[in-house]
């Protein structure tokens, strides 16, 4: 999240710095190509964590109990 929040003040700073008439293509496709798709996957991976955490699968059960060495079947 910091390296987001970092290259949103960096194209703030763009925005305000003025950028030169040949350089506005350039910085358009950088933050299409780069920054946007970041951002929208911080929400993916949210969203994927978050399910883990509240969800009984097999991955949330290894990162929470990796002493364990095997899945635990539930009587369910």
């Amino acid at each position: 999240m910091a390296w987001s929040l970092r290259e949103l003040e960096d194209v703030l700073a763009a925005i305000n710095g003025g950028l030169q008439p040949a350089e506005i293509e350039a910085f358009k496709r950088f933050c299409d190509e780069h920054v946007w798709h970041r951002l929208c996957n911080l929400a993916n991976m949210y969203e994927e964590l978050v399910r883990e955490w509240f969800l009984p699968t097999v991955l949330a059960q290894f990162a929470s109990y990796p002493e364990q060495g095997k899945v635990q079947k539930s009587n369910v």
